[in-house]
């Protein structure tokens, strides 16, 4: 009982004084149970900030994985349009020499 006398008296000589005493219960209750809330919001922003990393992350590496499939891809079509090109130039060549030859008379036996 003395103790609860004390922290009225105390309370009492403190707003005298124009300092706020914040002892309320109700409003005491009210902004912890905000507090709570705030951080749950923040909580779930953040793990929606963690899987939007993740999902981020994933999809990078799956841009990239194709990204060198279709290099490679290129790489191969390049190669073949290259080996295709030098056999068609070897046979107009030869083609070129064996035209030359039979107009220059020259016999080929």
């Amino acid at each position: 009982m003395q103790i609860m006398q004390k922290k009225a008296f105390d309370s009492a000589m403190l707003q005298a004084q124009g300092i706020k005493v914040l002892d309320d219960p109700k409003k005491l209750k009210k902004k912890l149970k905000q507090k709570e809330n705030k951080k749950k919001k923040s909580q779930k922003e953040w793990f929606w900030t963690l899987d939007t990393q993740i999902k981020l992350s994933v999809l990078n590496f799956f841009l990239l994985v194709c990204r060198a499939a279709r290099v490679k891809e290129q790489e191969h079509d390049k190669n073949t349009r290259q080996k295709t090109r030098t056999t068609n130039m070897k046979a107009r060549k030869d083609k070129n020499l064996e035209r030359l030859k039979k107009s220059k008379g020259v016999s080929t036996k």
